[in-house]
């Protein structure tokens, strides 16, 4: 992954840390665990599959909660069939939800 590609996803994976200064830790850390960020961006959409179902159930599942329905509805295996680094997380995330249905 070319360092350009790096950077904007980790951008969209960071997009919510609060910054006056321009200065994100996230991003810092992101960017220095190097270019293998597959874990990474599978615990962001893990967070981001956790806030959509604790929405639907009107109650926070939790991150167990949220890893076991995700391993267990499909999505662990989709993610390891569709990952592709040049994707966007949105695209990996619709693309994970469209194939487990």
């Amino acid at each position: 992954m070319d360092q350009k590609h790096l950077r904007k996803l980790i951008n969209e994976m960071a997009d919510t840390c609060p910054s006056k200064d321009g200065y994100c830790f996230i991003k810092e850390f992101l960017l220095h665990l190097g270019q293998d960020l597959r874990v990474m961006i599978q615990i962001k959409l893990i967070e981001k599959f956790k806030f959509e179902r604790s929405r639907e159930v009107k109650n926070d599942i939790g991150w167990e909660g949220a890893f076991m329905e995700w391993i267990k509805n499909g999505s662990a295996e989709k993610f390891a069939e569709l990952y592709d680094e040049e994707k966007s997380l949105t695209q990996l995330y619709k693309e994970i939800k469209n194939g487990i249905k």
